[in-house]
């Protein structure tokens, strides 16, 4: 309690006085020529229309202008630009990301395996992550809610909630069309078209075609195995290759009393992964059986290569082409029941399906070299290609069903909503898996075969209501019973089928005062869950977290700046960590964990037509009781937290030119901070360099955009034109690592890349 004593003073401590007594302090800058106030935000972090600024809740919200100057097509480009948030890249796909907020990492493969970082597509759960890795054609806002939300966003929230909303149809007619080109062969055009209104209907159609060469030339391209089962597959030319076609249909209706919005959205992905670059060798016999067979390649012709930096060129004779196709629509009805009740139906199908073909995962070309003098025997013919580590997906598949019903109204002082949610999923995912078995002719041997297979269902009631004591007391409940029904089959595995049933009540109360017109401060205290489930073979239970959370909401001097705090402390039961042992990824429960932190946000404008939005995230992660040995020691005090940096800090600062007579000219550059990441669970105390080279460094990552809009081409069309650029100071770190039990291999950020954007809209 002492510790959260402590976070909360740090909360009031960052309130300046000028936040209570806003008129005694002049406004920053006086003297010239300030813009009128800060826009507001509005945002469905509770499940309705609200004023960000009046919302209880860590919360950061991108705008349209934000989306196109970060460049975000994704869910996973927002990391860089929200305190306490990461997204990194994975092992095993070539698109699917990681994600992490306030220290709890989401994001595996395994459809058995659920993510604390809740994610939706217009109010819809995106159950799987390798499901957000697709670009939207059409993004207008991007919520994104830090800590547990399991009242109104439901289970597998722990961590946060992202939601990604889609733009609406606008009320007149309107053509756009956007061509972008830019190094590695880029080029991407985006057409989209307004119907307008029409008696209350309207209809936005838009289409996106992307595309762009790899970045890594793969020294090992077409080199071609046979896979038996999977297929006979050849290796891509270069690494971040990328083939996009994506479209998004808007359809909206307005009557008196009812809404409807119809959203469907297409996907289409060809693609190759990012280079596996081996930069280490494991503890334990496997590192040194592999360092033993690094050693002997040049007696056979591999290239054991070692590279802790990033490569241009690199040689993984097993990775090959990817697809992935995602899908989704989704019916939203608002209903008017009364002035002060509204039904509401949001219900939502989506479809994934990837094949990821080859995993070259050990991050070379290696063959099988003659150990006979040295071990007394040989794991088959000697020159034949000898993967470490590889796989070959026959591929993934995944659908699911979710509906929702919500009554939302006021009651003289009492807002409240109550609500239904129904989910179902089933989800297939085939491949093969070999360990040191040589490819004799370019045969793939017997391998391990998975098919892994899941049917999972979840029901929930919820229920939140706030009364209004006074005009400045605001006070919450709130309460959510799930039942979950689980089930996994794997014929690899015994059992070869595992199920089972819990239930799960979760609660939530908040208190939030009107300190002043513009100063909103609150404190919440509730529970969250993420599901168990089973994973190869083995179970692994619900994950549980109590937190706290203080903050406050500010607006100063004009309302031209804000000032946005939060303190929070969260306590883990059975922490879900994921750990590769024995060739299988396994699930584990650490006992006790706790973390800690504060957020501060907002945005300035201290003269004209120049704004400031500043972030700043800080997050403290302690193991508590970690025994990831049955029977064995505690390793709390060994484990580190992996994908979460200690601190984080977001800049964005742009300056828009008063209007000359040929249209608006404006800058901006972003400039984001991320401190250490760690990706490694414990770390390697036999190659000690294969930490430094499994660590993400402390680094800035510097954006920046110039353009020139609103160009007059007759009498309604404009011109837009604007160069950008990403990674401005080429950034070489890791994007991703694991300890695979005989090698460390890293991926690595994308280089520098820049680019020009022409629109054109009438």
């Amino acid at each position: 309690m002492h510790r959260l004593a402590s976070l909360f003073a740090l909360v009031l401590l960052a309130l300046p006085a000028g936040a209570l007594a806003q008129d005694a302090a002049p406004a920053p800058g006086a003297g010239r020529e300030l813009d009128d106030e800060i826009e507001t935000i509005v945002v469905t972090a509770q499940r309705r229309e609200q004023d960000l600024q009046k919302v209880p809740i860590s919360l950061t919200a991108l705008q349209e202008s934000d989306l196109e100057a970060l460049q975000v097509r994704n869910f996973a480009d927002i990391g860089y630009a929200v305190p306490n948030l990461t997204t990194n890249l994975q092992l095993g796909a070539s698109t699917t990301p990681a994600y992490a907020i306030r220290g709890v990492t989401s994001g595996l493969l395994s459809f058995s395996v659920d993510s604390g970082v809740g994610l939706y597509l217009d109010g819809v759960y995106v159950a799987r992550s390798a499901a957000s890795a697709f670009d939207l054609a059409d993004i207008e806002r991007v919520e994104v809610l830090r800590g547990p939300q399991g009242i109104l966003w439901g289970r597998n929230t722990t961590a946060g909630a992202i939601n990604f909303v889609t733009a609406e149809p606008r009320e007149e007619f309107g053509v756009k069309q956007t061509l972008s080109g830019g190094n590695f062969g880029l080029f991407r055009s985006r057409t989209t078209l307004d119907s307008g209104a029409w008696n209350g209907f309207s209809a936005r159609l838009t289409y996106l075609h992307s595309q762009q060469d790899g970045y890594v030339d793969n020294l090992a391209r077409g080199r071609t195995f046979d896979y038996g089962t999977g297929g006979i597959r050849t290796s891509v030319d270069d690494f971040g290759r990328e083939n996009n076609d994506a479209g998004m249909l808007s359809l909206h209706y307005g009557g008196e009393r009812l809404r409807a919005d119809y959203k469907f959205d297409y996907t289409k992905l060809h693609s190759s992964q990012q280079a596996t670059q081996a930069v280490g060798f494991s503890d334990g016999a496997g590192g040194g059986f592999a360092q033993l067979i690094f050693a002997l390649q040049p007696s056979v012709g591999g290239n054991g290569v070692i590279a802790r930096k990033r490569l241009a060129n690199v040689a993984n004779e097993m990775m090959t082409a990817s697809e992935l196709q995602v899908w989704g629509q989704s019916l939203t009805l608002a209903f008017e029941l009364s002035d002060s009740i509204t039904l509401k139906s949001i219900t939502g199908y989506r479809d994934l399906e990837e094949f990821v073909g080859g995993n070259d995962i050990d991050g070379n070309e290696l063959f099988n070299p003659d150990l006979a003098p040295i071990l007394g025997f040989n794991l088959g013919p000697v020159g034949a290609a000898l993967p470490l580590i590889t796989s070959n997906g026959k591929g993934r598949q995944q659908d699911q069903v979710q509906q929702e019903l919500q009554a939302l109204g006021e009651t003289g002082p009492v807002e409240w909503i109550a609500g239904f949610f129904y989910f179902q999923e089933d989800g297939t995912d085939q491949g093969n898996l070999w360990i040191l078995t040589p490819f004799a002719g370019g045969v793939a041997p017997p391998a391990t075969f998975t098919d892994q297979r899941v049917d999972n269902r979840s029901i929930a009631i919820y229920g939140n209501a706030t009364w209004h004591a006074l005009d400045s007391l605001h006070l919450s409940l709130g309460a959510r019973q799930t039942w979950d029904d689980r089930v996994a089959e794997d014929p690899t595995y015994a059992p070869a089928r595992q199920s089972g049933k819990s239930d799960n009540a979760d609660w939530q109360l908040k208190v939030a005062w009107d300190a002043t017109e513009n100063a909103n401060l609150y404190y919440s205290v509730g529970t969250s869950f993420l599901s168990g489930g089973f994973l190869n073979g083995e179970a692994f239970r619900e994950e549980q977290v109590l937190a706290h959370e203080l903050g406050a909401k500010t607006r100063w001097w004009g309302d031209r700046l804000t000032l946005n705090a939060a303190a929070f402390f969260e306590d883990y039961d059975d922490l879900q960590v994921p750990i590769f042992a024995g060739g299988a990824l396994r699930v584990f429960n650490a006992g006790k964990a706790e973390i800690w932190g504060i957020e501060l946000e907002g945005r300035v404008l201290p003269a004209e037509g120049l704004s400031l939005t500043y972030g700043f995230g800080h997050q403290d992660f302690d193991f508590i009781e970690f025994f990831p040995v049955l029977g064995g020691p505690n390793e709390a005090d060994r484990a580190q937290r992996t994908n979460t940096p200690d601190n984080t800090v977001n800049l964005a600062l742009q300056y828009d030119l008063p209007e000359l007579s040929f249209g608006r000219i404006s800058a901006r550059i972003d400039a984001n901070w991320r401190d250490d990441v760690k990706f490694l669970l414990f770390p390697i105390t036999g190659d000690i360099a294969a930490n430094a080279a499994s660590t993400q460094q402390a680094h800035w990552q510097l954006g920046a955009r110039v353009g020139i809009s609103d160009i007059a081409l007759g009498d309604r069309a404009r011109l837009g034109v604007a160069l950008w650029t990403q990674n401005l100071l080429d950034e070489k770190e890791p994007g991703f690592s694991s300890d695979l039990g005989l090698v460390v291999v890293s991926k690595f950020q994308k280089p520098r890349s820049y680019g020009v954007d022409v629109t054109l809209e009438f």
